[in-house]
């Protein structure tokens, strides 16, 4: 299962967009099923393709969302702290878009900061400021969960101690 979610705070419908035409390209609705927590901007499915088996929904309650993270094989989100902590504590391979406040999807670009400040620091979270890198990398998990290679991707898996140590360190910098 492939989990999208744009926090509940703001919709980011470049993300969900970008999302949505990649796997109307790419991974077949027998092969995934992909779950949206779209922040309720009105997408619809049928736009992009009319054979997706994609779940758009609005919110999601804390439990609701703690199910979908543990189901997932891919999480894909905005460039939200929570998030990013989320996929590494529960060893997700995860994408994240960071919001830019050039195009009004953020009032500052504070996950620009975020982005930087985790870029290369764990194999299973990537994390970008540019659409067409975000783009690229979302075609390439794509086309491993549509040729059936399901397993977690490279250094998935719960945090080791050492790791949650390098995690504490990145927040404290962020943090000053």
């Amino acid at each position: 299962m492939i989990f999208v979610t744009v926090g509940t705070q703001l919709p980011f419908p470049r993300l969900i967009e970008n999302v949505l035409e990649e796997i109307s390209l790419g991974v077949r609705p027998e092969e995934c099923e992909v779950v949206c927590q779209s922040a309720d901007v009105g997408y619809k499915v049928e736009n992009f393709s009319t054979d997706l088996k994609v779940k758009l929904i609005p919110y999601l309650s804390p439990e609701e969302f703690s199910s979908n993270i543990a189901k997932a094989q891919l999480v894909i989100s905005h460039a939200g702290m929570g998030n990013i902590l989320t996929c590494l504590e529960e060893g997700k391979c995860g994408l994240f878009l960071a919001r830019s406040s050039r195009l009004g999807e953020h009032r500052n670009d504070h996950q620009f900061d975020t982005v930087n400040s985790f870029l290369g620091k764990f194999s299973n979270v990537k994390l970008f400021t540019e659409e067409s890198e975000f783009r690229s990398a979302l075609q390439y998990e794509l086309e491993r969960i549509g040729k059936g290679n399901v397993e977690k991707c490279v250094g998935s898996g719960p945090l080791e101690s050492g790791d949650m140590l390098k995690c504490k360190k990145i927040l404290e910098d962020f943090l000053k």
